[in-house]
């Protein structure tokens, strides 16, 4: 049996230029409205509504809609959900 040998270039790269060489070479894909999100585009909507009406605390909204604060934290600050 034949082992082909194979060499790889070894190139240094910070984790943000590696996120984007993954995306540009299609070896990581966005995917928006994914089927395993825990929450809809409505209730995004609707999260930052509360939140921006100042009716509800970040954790009763979290409760509300059954995810962490965190998650909340996430959508209200725009660090996720940012394509709506």
């Amino acid at each position: 049996m034949f082992i082909k040998k194979i060499e790889f270039k070894q190139i240094r790269a910070t984790a943000k230029e590696n996120i984007h060489h993954a995306y540009k070479t299609g070896l990581l894909k966005v995917n928006y409205g994914s089927t395993l999100s825990d929450l809809t585009e409505k209730q995004v909507l609707e999260i930052r509504r509360l939140w921006k009406d100042r009716k509800l605390k970040q954790i009763q909204i979290a409760k509300q809609f059954n995810v962490g604060k965190n998650c909340i934290w996430c959508i209200v600050n725009r660090k996720t959900w940012t394509q709506i």
